[in-house]
C-alpha cells in the first residue's frame, strides 16, 4: 500500500514538472519568436530566403517606408505568400511597415495612387514614403510559368519599390532612339518600368541626347543612322555615356552604325546564327531556338547560379577585338557551342550548312567598357530575345534579368545585380492501388491495434504495483 502511494505521488510530481516545463518553454519561445526571426527556409527553392541586397537595402532603411496592400480577404493563398514575405521585410526594419485596404470599401483612397486614371487591380501593393509611392500590380507578384511551377517575384519589385520610393535608386532615364524603323519596345519598356526606369524616346537627327540618360537603346533599326546622328551617339558615349545596340539577323543595310560599332571593337558579323548542340537548343513552336552559354561576368554571375539559359531566336554573331581605335576593352557575354555556324547568305532556303558559312563557337551577347571615362556598348545580337511577348518575364530564362542586370553594371548600380525571381516547383506525388491499399490498412488497424496493446500493457503494470 505504501509503494503504491510513494508511486502514485511520484506519478503526480513528474506529471506536474512536465506540464509546469512545457508550459514555460512555450513562455520562451513566443517571447522569442517576437524578438528573433524563428523561421527556417525549407522550401526546395528558398522561396523565402532574401537575396543579399534586399537585406542590406532594408539594414541601411532610414526613412519610414509604408505599404497598402490591396485584398479583400487576406486567408487565400496569394494573401498569405504576400504576408509572409512582407513580414520578412517587417522584421527586417523598425521603419518598414504595412497594413491590408479593401480596394471595394475605399475606392476613391485606391484612386488616388493611380498617375493616369488607370485601375489598379486588386492584389497589388502601394510602396510609400513621404510623397512619393510605387504601385506594383498584382501581374507582378507571381508569375505561372508552367503548369507545375510558378515564379515568385515579389521580392524583387518590392525591394525596387523600397529603392525608389526612398531616393536610393539613380535617377534618370532610359531612350529609346527613334526614326530607323526599331523594333516594338513595349516588352522591354514594360520590364524597365516595372524595375522603376522611366524611359523616353529620341531622335538623334532633331535633338542630342538629353542630359538625363542613363542609357540609350536601339532595338534593331531597319534604316541605318546618318553621320549626324552617329556624330551625336559618339560624343554621347565617349562622354561616359552608355549605348545598348539590340540588333537581329533581319538587319541589313546599317553600315554606319556598324562601323560605329566596330570603333569600340565590336564587329558586327552579318549571319543568322544555327545551332545544331541538342543540348543548347530549345524549341518553341516547332521552331528550334538557340541557347547559347553565358560567360562568367558580374552582369552573368547570379543567372549563372540560379540556372537559368538565355534564348537568342534570330541571332546575328559578333567578332570582337581589343585593339581598336577607342582602345576600348570587350568582353563576350553570350556565346554558342562548337557546334554553331552562322548563315552568311540571309536569303537561305535551307538551314545547313554552307561552305561560306562562318563557323562557331559563335558570340552573340557582347560588352565594351571605353578607357579614360569614355562609357559602355552592350551589344546583343537577338533582337527577339527582348521584344517577344512575355519573354522578360519567363522564370525559366535569363532574358528579362540579363537586360536589367546588364543596365545596372552600366550606370554602376551594382546593388541591383544579385535580386532574383523565385520558382515555386509543385511536385505530384503518385501512389499505386496497392500502396493505398496498405496504408489503409496500416491507418485502420495496425496502428490501432498497436496503442490498444500499448495501453493494456501499461494499465496491467499499474494494476499489480
Amino acid at each position: 500500500m505504501k509503494n503504491k502511494f510513494k508511486y502514485k505521488f511520484s506519478s503526480a510530481v513528474v506529471t506536474s514538472c512536465v506540464i509546469v516545463a512545457l508550459i514555460l518553454i512555450n513562455i520562451i519561445v513566443n517571447v522569442l519568436a517576437t524578438k528573433v526571426n524563428l523561421n527556417i527556409d525549407l522550401t526546395r527553392d528558398k522561396v523565402y530566403t532574401f537575396s543579399v541586397q534586399t537585406e542590406e537595402t532594408m539594414k541601411s532603411l532610414d526613412k519610414d517606408v509604408h505599404c497598402y496592400v490591396l485584398y479583400t480577404v487576406t486567408d487565400d493563398d496569394g494573401a498569405k505568400y504576400v504576408d509572409e514575405y512582407l513580414e520578412k521585410y517587417k522584421r527586417l526594419s523598425s521603419h518598414f511597415s504595412y497594413e491590408y485596404i479593401d480596394p471595394y470599401e475605399n475606392p476613391a483612397f485606391v484612386r488616388s495612387f493611380s498617375q493616369n486614371g488607370e485601375n489598379i487591380s486588386v492584389g497589388s501593393i502601394i510602396v510609400t514614403c513621404g510623397d512619393k509611392y510605387k504601385v506594383i500590380d498584382a501581374s507582378m507578384l507571381f508569375n505561372i510559368a508552367t503548369e507545375t511551377t510558378t515564379t515568385m517575384e515579389m521580392e524583387k519589385h518590392l525591394t525596387s519599390a523600397i529603392m525608389h520610393t526612398t531616393g536610393d535608386t539613380e535617377t534618370g532615364k532610359i531612350y529609346f532612339t527613334r526614326g530607323h524603323g526599331e523594333y516594338d519596345s513595349s516588352e522591354l519598356i514594360s520590364s524597365l518600368s516595372s524595375e522603376g526606369y522611366e524611359t523616353g524616346a529620341v531622335n538623334l537627327s532633331q535633338e542630342e541626347v538629353p542630359e538625363d540618360a542613363l542609357a540609350l537603346i536601339t532595338l534593331a533599326p531597319m534604316r541605318d543612322f546618318s553621320l549626324q546622328e552617329i556624330n551625336a551617339l559618339d560624343m554621347y558615349v565617349s562622354g561616359g555615356g552608355n549605348y545598348i545596340p539590340v540588333l537581329s539577323a533581319e538587319i541589313s543595310d546599317t553600315t554606319i552604325l556598324f562601323d560605329f560599332l566596330k570603333e569600340y571593337g565590336i564587329n558586327v558579323l552579318s549571319c543568322y546564327v544555327v545551332e545544331t548542340d541538342s543540348s543548347h537548343i530549345l524549341n518553341q513552336g516547332g521552331v528550334s531556338y538557340p541557347v547559347p552559354d553565358m560567360e562568367a561576368h558580374p552582369i552573368t554571375e547570379k543567372l549563372i547560379e540560379a540556372g537559368l539559359v538565355y534564348l537568342a531566336p534570330n541571332s546575328l554573331a559578333f567578332g570582337l577585338t581589343d585593339d581598336n581605335i577607342n582602345f576600348a576593352y570587350t568582353y563576350p557575354l553570350l556565346m554558342t557551342t562548337e557546334k554553331s555556324y552562322g548563315k552568311t547568305n540571309l536569303a537561305f532556303t535551307s538551314l545547313d550548312k554552307d561552305a561560306t558559312d562562318i563557323d562557331g563557337p559563335l558570340c552573340v551577347g557582347a560588352l565594351a567598357e571605353g578607357r579614360n571615362g569614355a562609357g559602355k556598348i552592350l551589344a546583343l545580337g537577338s533582337a527577339n530575345s527582348l521584344s517577344v511577348p512575355g519573354i522578360l518575364r519567363d522564370g525559366a530564362l535569363a532574358n528579362g534579368d540579363f537586360i536589367l542586370n546588364g543596365i545596372s553594371y552600366m550606370t554602376d548600380n551594382t546593388r541591383s545585380l544579385s535580386i532574383r525571381a523565385k520558382n515555386v516547383s509543385y511536385s505530384v506525388f503518385t501512389i499505386s492501388e496497392l500502396h493505398t491499399e496498405f496504408i489503409r490498412i496500416i491507418a485502420q488497424w495496425v496502428l490501432p491495434l498497436i496503442i490498444i496493446l500499448v495501453g493494456i500493457i501499461v494499465w496491467m503494470r499499474r494494476r499489480y504495483l
